[in-house]
């Protein structure tokens, strides 16, 4: 799914010279996370699909153990099964157990990120604990402006903990150096010292190439040396152009800017009698930048969804949603090509515009993430995305 994982992957790299974070205190904060999700998420009354828990935390930290069969997994499950009611001691005695068996050095930060999030999805697959410096490249890059080599890392890494190169930045560092989306990347020194890959997490290590002056890739047959830049990152922001003589607007995410942006570029066009809307690579957002997005295209009242949250005490409830954003588009004909690459705040905008004359659809069918996740603070400046809410038509 490649718009959401443009989204949700880690990136490039933080701001250079940016004091260290404070260590975290990993086993109070998977006790305090848990208890947060019963309290707030949307899904809290789901059971634990234990099992989904086991296979995403064994996929996080395998590649540190020299062999793990079915059996042992499949072993492993009853710790997982005991978490029910959230990460308590045992699971976490459990998780340094493992770490105590791996044969490379499995840090705090990646041993409770895998205990953790995969407790998270094991309930609601788009629940999300980040670090600080996660969190910190998650809006760098809904931003476009990036600090780094212009590198994305494959989420899943390979044999000794090698990375796998993704995507590569157009006319960023990475790419002036020869760098190419496949290749694996087994050694790396940044400012000439080694770094050990296998006991390094993706979110740290691009703090780390973001802080430094030189950075030298190696793969199985050559070296590749980069010096982070800040990066204009283009595919990040909305653009205008034409086809045909009808004005294209491509929207990749909404984040804060978006809808201001998208105010500007449709001013010149507000007269056109057609508008294309191409949400194909749109993985979603802020829900308010599109709602007011809606608005632009549509003019302000109801767009025809409604919300279901819980309330304080733990009721499903409904609210009609509406914006306030003035039109600026005056046409009549709206085309809207998604994909299945399309999701959440994207569906939305798809869900109550094609209920709209006029608006014709193009493409198949698109993600199927209808929740929207709030972010609560949780210890050292970490961040926990919990779905909170739920949208549907307000005609059922």
């Amino acid at each position: 799914m490649k718009g959401l994982a443009l989204l949700c992957l880690l990136l490039l790299a933080a701001r250079p010279a940016r004091a260290a974070e404070a260590p975290l205190d990993y086993p109070r904060l998977a006790v305090e996370i848990t208890n947060r999700f019963f309290d707030q998420d949307f899904f809290s009354d789901r059971p634990l699909d234990a099992a989904k828990w086991r296979d995403l935390f064994w996929e996080e930290i395998g590649h540190y153990y020299p062999a793990v069969s079915p059996e042992v997994k499949e072993a492993s499950l009853p710790a997982f099964q005991a978490g029910e009611s959230g990460l308590r001691q045992g699971q976490i005695d459990f998780a340094r157990k493992l770490a105590a068996e791996a044969k490379a050095p499995v840090s705090d930060s990646i041993l409770f990120s895998a205990l953790i999030n995969g407790w998270l999805k094991g309930r609601d697959k788009y629940a999300l604990w980040e670090t600080a410096g996660d969190s910190r490249q998650w809006n760098s890059y809904l931003s476009g402006r990036l600090h780094g080599i212009g590198v994305r890392w494959a989420e899943q890494r390979g044999p000794g903990g090698s990375l796998k190169v993704e995507m590569v930045v157009p006319k960023a560092p990475a790419e002036e150096a020869g760098l190419k989306p496949g290749m694996e990347v087994i050694g790396l020194l940044i400012d000439g010292q080694a770094v050990d890959l296998p006991s390094t997490r993706g979110a740290d290590l691009a703090a780390r190439i973001g802080n430094a002056r030189q950075v030298t890739l190696r793969t199985a047959t050559q070296s590749y040396t980069a010096s982070p830049r800040d990066i204009v990152f283009q595919e990040a922001q909305p653009s205008l152009e034409k086809e045909k003589g009808a004005p294209v607007l491509r929207v990749p995410h909404f984040d804060r800017g978006t809808a201001g942006t998208c105010g500007t570029l449709l001013a010149p066009v507000a007269q056109a009698p057609t508008l294309i809307l191409d949400l194909r690579e749109c993985g979603g957002g802020y829900t308010d930048a599109a709602i007011d997005l809606l608005g632009m295209l549509e003019g302000p009242g109801p767009i025809g969804v409604v919300w279901k949250y819980r309330d304080e005490v733990g009721r499903v409830r409904e609210k009609p949603m509406s914006t306030q954003a003035d039109r600026i588009w005056k046409g009549k004909n709206l085309v809207v090509r998604v994909s299945q690459n399309t999701a959440s705040a994207a569906e939305l905008m798809l869900m109550s515009l094609r209920q709209k004359p006029g608006v014709k659809v193009e493409g198949g069918a698109t993600y199927g993430k209808t929740t929207s996740q709030d972010i609560l603070r949780t210890g050292g400046n970490s961040e926990l995305r919990l779905s909170v809410s739920q949208f549907s038509p307000a005609e059922g």
